[in-house]
């Protein structure tokens, strides 16, 4: 994994007018750098096909005393971007997340029949208006609604914790509701359903 990225190779050139060879010799270096063991000079020179008089005339001008400095600055730049034990942790939890987030989604296409999708799909184009019954503060929701918004619908978000009354407020003028719910359907939002196949 590449740590010294192309923002590290912009940082450096930028404003230097580098010549070809330069350039090759300063992308060299920061791949060079995360190396344990990195090339000396005489092997850059070597792989490269250039000198390295060439190799110390960049390093100079990019501010460095010679090869030494600028090569001990790009590790250092390496070990404070390397990964500690936290972010590779952090990797793993979040393989774990997209693997459930994979089995979740496929496991919700398998329940799902044809005629579901179609009867959905019906009442998506027959509706002007939509209401949204989740948590208001949640990312999703407001994509969603967003993206709903977009195609010309008007969009109705309440929560699920809303009263009975304040939700048949907008029951009224609703031809189709969407209900996302993370947790368990809690007592509230379960009225609302009932309620909602009593009088639709």
């Amino acid at each position: 994994m590449i740590f010294l990225t192309h923002q590290h190779y912009f940082d450096y050139s930028k404003g230097q007018n580098l010549s070809q060879i330069e350039h090759e010799i300063l992308a060299f270096l920061l791949s060079d750098s995360q190396n344990e063991q990195p090339c000396s000079i005489r092997m850059v020179a070597k792989e490269l096909t250039t000198s390295t008089a060439t190799i110390i005339r960049l390093c100079k001008k990019l501010g460095f005393s010679g090869y030494t400095a600028f090569t001990e600055k790009l590790r250092i730049e390496y070990t404070d971007h390397s990964p500690t034990e936290a972010t590779q942790l952090l990797s793993a939890n979040l393989n774990n997340h997209f693997t459930m987030y994979m089995k979740d989604y496929q496991d919700t296409l398998d329940a799902l029949s044809i005629r579901d999708v179609t009867v959905f799909t019906q009442s998506l184009t027959t509706s002007h208006v939509v209401q949204i019954i989740g948590d208001e503060s949640d990312a999703f929701i407001t994509y969603i609604a967003a993206k709903l918004q977009s195609k010309g619908f008007r969009v109705l978000v309440s929560s699920s914790k809303d009263t009975l009354l304040n939700f048949e407020k907008n029951l009224n003028e609703t031809m189709l509701i969407l209900v996302f719910n993370r947790h368990s359907a809690t007592e509230s939002l379960l009225k609302k359903i009932d309620y909602v196949k009593e009088k639709k």
